[in-house]
């Protein structure tokens, strides 16, 4: 019998498994290239990061300003894309690295559980 060795979860924060619509629009030079330009939702959040799906091509590496949806709140964030991957042959799931966020949005975050 093999084992393979298990793979290091590198999140320093929990995410949860929740869904909140998120609009968002790629940086460039630490400014939106266009206004918000694509809708999609989260599949987790924490701390640190979501994981994004939507119909939006998205590619490691670049980077989002964010508006998250959390009931009657919006929580802004920055956030560099690790990793993507395809739910379905229209939809993909992006991995999220929170860059920057403001004190009070971050504050919201944490008061949630995220």
């Amino acid at each position: 019998m093999s084992f393979l060795p298990r793979v290091k979860d590198k999140r320093r924060f929990v995410r949860v498994g929740v869904r909140h619509i998120v609009s968002f629009a790629h940086l460039s030079d630490g400014l939106p290239k266009e206004p918000m330009s694509g809708l999609g939702r989260t599949l987790d959040v924490g701390a640190g990061g979501a994981r994004l799906e939507t119909d939006r091509p998205l590619e490691i590496g670049e980077h989002l300003v964010l508006e998250i949806a959390l009931g009657s709140q919006i929580v802004h964030a920055e956030a560099t894309v690790v990793h993507v991957s395809s739910t379905t042959p229209d939809m993909v799931a992006a991995g999220l690295a929170f860059d920057r966020i403001p004190a009070p949005d971050r504050e919201t975050l944490t008061a949630l559980g995220f």
